[in-house]
């Protein structure tokens, strides 16, 4: 039988250490993600990459949630 095979570009994914790294967390922080379903993965060969979409999807978010506790926070005396 004939074997699919998909072109994925290497901007496109990244490990999830690299991930990790971009994050600004741990790589335990980036696998507790992935199984969140806040990270997307992809198999490439039986090696697991996260998707450079969700991450910046996810620092987007963590950004913005960081913006709005910033602003909501009572001022320190």
């Amino acid at each position: 039988t004939e074997t699919d095979r998909v072109t994925v570009r290497d901007d496109a994914v990244m490990t999830p250490a690299r991930a990790a790294r971009a994050l600004g967390i741990s790589p335990q922080g980036v696998a507790d993600h992935i199984k969140r379903g806040n990270l997307d993965t992809v198999t490439v060969g039986g090696v697991r990459f996260v998707t450079a979409a969700s991450v910046a999807r996810l620092d987007k978010r963590r950004r913005a949630i960081e913006r709005a506790r910033a602003t909501t926070r009572p001022p320190e005396n």
